[in-house]
């Protein structure tokens, strides 16, 4: 699906603005699935998703976790 040209022109070419809208804003778009979906989802979305949390909430409370200082 992420590499098909009816849906993005020129696939294998790297261009973030085709997610954007000409405001800046982040387009909704049902074709973009990261992690997959139903029996073939990826067994490490929630473990990406938490990597990604921690340092941001290390960065808004460190007081609060002491591991993260």
């Amino acid at each position: 699906m992420h590499h098909d040209p009816k849906l993005y022109p020129d696939p294998e070419k790297f261009d973030p603005n085709r997610f954007l809208t000409e405001d800046g804003q982040v387009k909704k778009q049902e074709s973009f699935m990261p992690f997959g979906a139903g029996r073939r989802v990826c067994m490490g979305e929630s473990l990406a998703k938490l990597e990604l949390s921690v340092p941001f909430l290390c960065w808004d409370a460190p007081s609060v976790f002491l591991f993260c200082t």
